[in-house]
């Protein structure tokens, strides 16, 4: 999941510096976790990174520069439909590719919500 890493408003008052890169993207998405969980107690970590993965708006970057899209704090409070496990790792191929075997993975959608999807 992507977040604001530069050009986040505030300026520069006199005794502050202006950063960048994951240090700044954390703060935002740990907040947006920290938001979901007091609105949702119960909810495990991994319940808060299906939700905020989930609701994640997609981005003009590939999923290798900003992973599942751009935090949207408002989108996750309202998801109910979750991916579990959230991420699948189907492990890596040597070159050339002549022996691979096929990977196979289950991955479950549920929804926690009161409307059919």
């Amino acid at each position: 999941t992507a977040a604001a890493a530069a050009g986040v408003p505030g300026q520069n008052p006199p005794g502050y510096q202006s950063l960048n890169g994951t240090s700044m993207a954390t703060p935002h998405v740990a907040g947006a976790a920290a938001i979901l969980k007091q609105q949702n107690p119960t909810w495990t970590g991994d319940r808060i990174k299906a939700a905020l993965t989930g609701s994640a708006k997609d981005g003009s970057h590939s999923v290798f520069q900003q992973g599942a899209g751009r935090l949207s704090v408002d989108r996750a409070i309202d998801q109910t439909v979750v991916a579990e496990p959230v991420s699948v790792n189907l492990g890596t191929q040597t070159w050339p590719h002549t022996d691979d075997t096929p990977v196979t993975k289950k991955v479950t959608y549920r929804n926690n919500g009161s409307a059919e999807v």
